[in-house]
């Protein structure tokens, strides 16, 4: 959970050398981008750093089996557990959670 991650590794560290950190979790924030939900399963790719609409520290696919419920908003910012993983040589996010604040209105 994200109350349980006792090591939390950056984007930064991870990009470095994906196979050293191959099935450990992060917690990292940003926003998604270009998502695509297919029968139960969602993919998109998370802005990793991006929260703030700034800077934007990484680029790293994320995939869930199962799609969140409620639906990830990509106008808005989210964090999300996931478990590295590599996919075609580059890193990728096997997503487990995802927490997205609720909407001020």
């Amino acid at each position: 959970t994200f109350d349980s991650l006792t090591d939390n590794y950056s984007y930064e560290q991870v990009a470095s050398d994906p196979n050293l950190y191959l099935g450990c979790w992060v917690s990292w924030s940003g926003r998604v981008t270009n998502a695509v939900q297919q029968g139960q399963s969602y993919k998109c790719d998370l802005l990793v750093g991006y929260e703030d609409m700034k800077r934007v520290e990484g680029i790293a696919p994320l995939s869930f089996d199962e799609a969140p419920s409620p639906p990830i908003e990509g106008e808005r910012p989210v964090k999300v557990l996931a478990k590295i993983g590599i996919d075609d040589g580059k890193l990728s996010l096997e997503g487990r959670s995802v927490y997205q604040p609720v909407r001020k209105e």
